[in-house]
């Protein structure tokens, strides 16, 4: 793995990354980008994954009730699908995505950008698909790290 110097396009690529995140319903919002040849080819945000709605419904001698709050708490809470995983998951279902780049960003509640490299459970993930690069935020610099 080899860290590279960050061009104009990877800090382009990673402010649109950087306002997608802002559209996600988490609480920790992250937004990526799988670019290919230059051109973006998939976008994604971390989402809540989807969950049986009848485990947040509460039932009273058997009839349904309306949402309790402690239930939208837990929805709330409920394990999220990765804004990098959501990413390659759509972009996969067109191409390889050998070869290509992903631009991983995360928005903190004051508007800046927080710390977006790619966790322990995308990271194997990107390796496998064998992305090429990354470009991420971390402690104050924007860093692109050449992984094949």
């Amino acid at each position: 793995m080899i860290t590279a110097n960050i061009t104009n396009k990877d800090i382009h690529w990673f402010n649109i990354a950087l306002k997608l995140s802002e559209i996600s319903e988490c609480k920790f919002k992250h937004g990526a980008i799988i670019l290919l040849k230059g051109r973006p080819l998939a976008m994604g945000v971390n989402s809540l994954k989807t969950r049986n709605i009848q485990k947040f419904i509460k039932t009273t001698r058997g009839k349904k009730q309306e949402y309790s709050l402690e239930a939208e708490l837990r929805r709330k809470r409920a394990a999220t699908n990765h804004a990098e995983y959501c990413c390659m998951d759509k972009a996969r279902k067109s191409c390889s995505l050998k070869g290509t780049g992903i631009i991983s960003a995360r928005i903190m509640k004051n508007g800046t950008p927080g710390n977006s490299f790619p966790c322990v459970s995308c990271l194997p993930l990107i390796l496998m698909e064998q992305i090429k690069y990354v470009v991420y935020y971390e402690n104050g610099n924007l860093r692109k790290l050449f992984l094949t």
